[in-house]
């Protein structure tokens, strides 16, 4: 691996939220499943388990999928794609049977019928699907999303920090990237 230049853990802080996306738990429509709970039983009662995809490993849609297994108990094997179009390009032609992309991966196809939506993976219903539940009313605590920030250098002065200043939008952005440090 390449030595940055930087320590991103110390050298940069969270500027701005800019954007954040749900994931979505689908299905491919062949499987006899209504919601999340079925989809974990169903993983469960087969002897080799169900096949789910993901954007690639370490991608939020492959820490969703290891979420939920975690959560819930499910049989499943990952199979990593290279990016969210073959992922949902595999899962359309039934290559695997569920995955998490983002929503606006799967809304096109949850609303022409080729994926059945089951829930949404932040905390609060999506506005583009309110129809779906989240997942953490099935799993207390299931809350993942892909989040954008702006960040800069940490010697900023701080008063041009909006996370400094009571930003809310700098504040969460400085909030969540600390999660993972």
């Amino acid at each position: 691996m390449r030595k940055l230049a930087f320590d991103p853990l110390k050298d940069v802080e969270g500027m701005s939220l800019v954007s954040s996306v749900p994931l979505v738990l689908v299905v491919h429509p062949s499987l006899p499943v209504r919601n999340v709970r079925d989809l974990a039983a169903l993983s469960k009662k087969s002897k080799t388990g169900l096949n789910a995809g993901s954007n690639g490993n370490g991608t939020t849609s492959h820490l969703s999928l290891e979420m939920f297994k975690r959560m819930t108990g499910a049989n499943v094997t990952h199979i990593p794609y290279k990016g969210s179009g073959p992922a949902v390009t595999a899962l359309l032609s039934g290559e695997y049977e569920f995955s998490f992309p983002t929503a606006l991966a799967a809304m096109p196809h949850i609303k022409a019928g080729k994926l059945r939506g089951l829930a949404v993976t932040t905390a609060k219903k999506a506005s583009a699907l309110p129809d779906l539940p989240t997942m953490a009313s099935f799993y207390l605590g299931f809350d993942t999303d892909n989040w954008y920030g702006m960040f800069v250098p940490a010697h900023v002065k701080r008063r041009c920090c909006p996370a400094e200043r009571g930003d809310s939008q700098g504040a969460e952005v400085g909030r969540r990237s600390r999660v993972h440090r």
